[in-house]
């Protein structure tokens, strides 16, 4: 239900994100799967998402990040804003502008299993995106005589 000048276009995870000079950067982006052999563990995530604005004055926006396994036992919450705005004077931008926000952290991995990161906007529009952590056996050593 996006309204008419604000639109949650979308949510990217990666191992990292950066925002500077209105451009997104992103290491290792779109990874759907992690890999340990012990449990519990961290992910490391770049989180970026991307919001479409139209707002003839400064507005700050309010993006909420839940961060969940699929028992819904291991939960992480977050709020975090961006400021969306026109352009400068005598700049001609597009009419709806691009605004990111990233965090990034490291994330709890408690159990193997699917994992959800959701961001969304205070009028109810939200994205979602969704991971594996698989336990892979343990690295042999090998043995030197």
């Amino acid at each position: 239900m996006a309204t008419p000048d604000l639109e949650l276009e979308f949510l990217l995870v990666g191992e990292s994100a950066d925002n500077a000079n209105g451009k997104l950067y992103v290491m290792g982006g779109g990874w759907n799967q992690i890999q340990s052999p012990i449990f519990p563990t961290v992910a490391r995530c770049g989180i970026a998402v991307s919001v479409l604005a139209r707002t003839p004055q400064p507005k700050q926006i309010t993006i909420h990040i839940r961060y969940e396994n699929a028992a819904k036992t291991a939960t992480l919450e977050m709020d975090g804003a961006l400021i969306a705005g026109p352009p400068p004077p005598g700049v001609k931008l597009p009419e709806r502008q691009r605004a990111f926000f990233v965090v990034n952290g490291n994330f709890p991995v408690q159990t193997p299993g699917e994992y959800k990161i959701t961001a969304s906007l205070p009028d109810g529009q939200s994205k979602s995106v969704t991971f594996e952590a698989l336990q892979v056996p343990m690295p042999v050593m090998p043995t030197v005589n």
